[in-house]
């Protein structure tokens, strides 16, 4: 599920939507003044995840899915917070992961998708209204799930970091400049790894990553040089179990900690809180 904010869109009183993801539909629901509405946008097979931005430079709000039928559908706004499906797109087997990045740095966000059970990642290039003009197809690790984009050597231009579940790595590929991706290179990631975030833990001014999975009990932590090496460091979080990991500065301090859900021992949420300045050492909360 997201929520995304789309008052720019719609005349009168301030608006959200939550966007669900129920089978092969889209719903939408509002809520303007303690009124509600609901609005279902179909796709043709069950939904595996959806994205919000700008897709047509319109400076409207919209949506981007994937379906288990390996197609990623758009779905533009129409103006006053009501979509229309646009187009949809054949990808790679499994869209699991999908993500927005405008990856050749022409002012508007192109797709990102992670094919799951095809071992690859598929890239569809935005002309700027909303249409794809090609899509690339990279090979990367067994099974990738979580993929996220942000640029990790410092060059100005947005890289994919994604975590493969089956082949227990974390995969990156780093844009050559152009939109084009160079072949991916990989770290262990951990057993059954499933869910990345990206942020700079060291406060030195470069992206780093933190991945947690199913099949132990580690945060790991990849420190990034500046230049898309990494070194790991691995935070007992005392859950295992299939999971997410999201990263804020919860008590704010200035240092960013993480939060993790586990569903072994208990169900748990966990929350690790950085201390020691610079020097990356967590102390678990709870």
């Amino acid at each position: 599920m997201i929520a995304i904010d789309i008052t720019k869109a719609c005349e009168g009183p301030a608006e959200s939507i939550t966007v669900t993801l129920t089978s092969q539909y889209i719903f939408r629901n509002i809520t303007i003044e303690g009124f509600s509405d609901s609005t279902s946008y179909y796709c043709n097979a069950g939904i595996r995840g959806v994205v919000a931005g700008d897709m047509d430079s319109d400076n409207d709000i919209d949506l981007v899915a994937s379906s288990s039928d390996d197609s990623v559908f758009i779905f533009l706004n129409d103006g006053n917070g009501t979509f229309t499906r646009h187009a949809a797109y054949r990808v790679g087997d499994g869209p699991e992961g999908l993500t927005l990045s405008d990856v050749d740095n022409d002012y508007d966000l192109d797709i990102v998708t992670s094919d799951t059970y095809s071992d690859s990642v598929s890239v569809l290039i935005n002309n700027g209204d909303g249409n794809i003009e090609r899509i690339d197809t990279y090979p990367v690790g067994w099974g990738p799930l979580a993929i996220k984009s942000a640029d990790l050597n410092n060059d100005g231009y947005p890289d994919l970091a994604m975590v493969d579940y089956f082949g227990d790595s974390l995969s990156i590929l780093l844009n050559n400049g152009d939109g084009t991706f160079a072949p991916r290179y990989a770290y262990p990631g951990g057993d059954w790894v499933n869910a990345l975030v990206p942020t700079d833990f060291d406060n030195d001014g470069d992206i780093d990553l933190a991945a947690f999975g199913g099949g132990d009990m580690y945060v790991r932590v990849f420190l990034n040089d500046g230049e898309a090496n990494f070194s790991v460091e691995l935070f007992n979080s005392g859950s295992s179990g299939t999971g997410h990991i999201v990263a804020a500065d919860l008590w704010e301090d200035g240092s960013i900690d993480f939060c993790y859900t586990g569903n072994g021992n208990g169900n748990r949420l966990g929350i690790q809180r950085r201390v020691h300045g610079n020097d990356i050492r967590f102390c678990k909360q709870y």
